[in-house]
């Protein structure tokens, strides 16, 4: 969260605070898509299309002139586009269970609702994670189904910044 002021100057050069604002990029859940293909049998290359609306929230406090306080909320709609590879080595798999690490990196769209904010950026990530693989008793088109669970390290840059870091 983000706390600026705006300060007026006064008549001897010192400046006073004429209201505060706090302003987030608030927490949301979405949703994403990923696509995979075997590079060879431990490696295997993966794209995701992922898909965020969340908000911007400023709130105005400490008026000067005695103004209630005021919030102010403005949809983003925030798109990921990221490439990466998985190494899955055969040595560590255990019947069912599959360990893995991930690498990758991509490019972040931010835009609000009356597309007046167009914020784009990158994003790198490095996780670990496992699959629980269930093979098909038949298999024909599929051959096996499972869930994966997995931990990322995510850095994004660029995007909506509400400071300089």
């Amino acid at each position: 969260m983000l706390f600026r002021s705006a300060d007026e100057i006064t008549p001897g050069g010192g400046t006073r605070a004429l209201f505060v604002t706090s302003t987030s990029l608030d927490a949301s859940a979405g949703a994403d898509v990923t696509f995979g293909v075997h590079l060879t049998q431990m490696l295997r290359a993966e794209m995701t299309v992922a898909y965020n609306p969340t908000r911007l929230s400023s709130r105005v406090t400490a008026d000067r002139e005695g103004l209630a306080p005021v919030s102010v909320r403005e949809n983003v709609t925030q798109f990921l586009l990221e490439g990466g590879v998985v190494a899955q080595p055969r040595r560590w798999q255990r019947r069912w269970l599959s360990p893995f690490v991930s690498a990758g990196g991509g490019w972040l769209r931010q835009l609000n609702d009356g597309r007046t904010l167009v914020q784009n950026g990158h994003s790198a990530y490095v996780g670990t994670g496992i699959y629980y693989v269930e093979r098909a008793a038949h298999p024909g088109m599929i051959k096996a189904s499972g869930i994966r669970a997995d931990v990322r390290l995510q850095v994004v840059k660029g995007g909506v910044a509400l400071d300089d870091r």
